[in-house]
């Protein structure tokens, strides 16, 4: 039974692993792509209105044009994600050293600094401009 648990817990360890890396990749790829189909529906929908002769409002073709501004919402919303991003790559390698793997997963423990640091400046901005009274 041991011997069962101990294999079982490697392997939990293993997919936490690759898990949780795979899971940075594809979770801001299907984001990425969905947005993009929304778009298309949305040009789809223009181009058949002009193909029947309707007129577009000024403020929908002014609004496909232009940048979207930062604002705090999306700074938190994105410092939000990086720190989510650094508590996994720290969970990560915790999970690789309570399944006895240590050195393999240390480095994971190395990185997760990184994105918490770029996840508290995001805050940081979020928090500078609700100050500022932007929206």
């Amino acid at each position: 039974m041991d011997a069962i648990l101990s294999q079982l817990t490697g392997l939990v360890a293993v997919i936490l692993a690759f898990g949780s890396v795979a899971g940075l990749w594809l979770v801001p790829l299907a984001i990425v792509r969905l947005r993009g189909r929304e778009r298309e529906a949305m040009l789809a929908a223009m181009r058949a209105a002009i193909e029947k002769g309707q007129a577009l409002p000024a403020e929908l073709v002014a609004a496909l044009g232009r940048q979207a501004r930062p604002s705090p919402i999306r700074d938190l919303r994105a410092g939000i994600l990086w720190l989510a991003v650094a508590l996994g790559l720290a969970a990560s390698a915790l999970a690789g050293h309570v399944a006895g793997l240590g050195p393999q997963f240390r480095w994971l423990l190395g990185a997760a600094p990184l994105p918490g640091l770029v996840g508290l400046a995001y805050l940081a901005l979020a928090l500078i401009g609700t100050r500022r009274g932007e929206t």
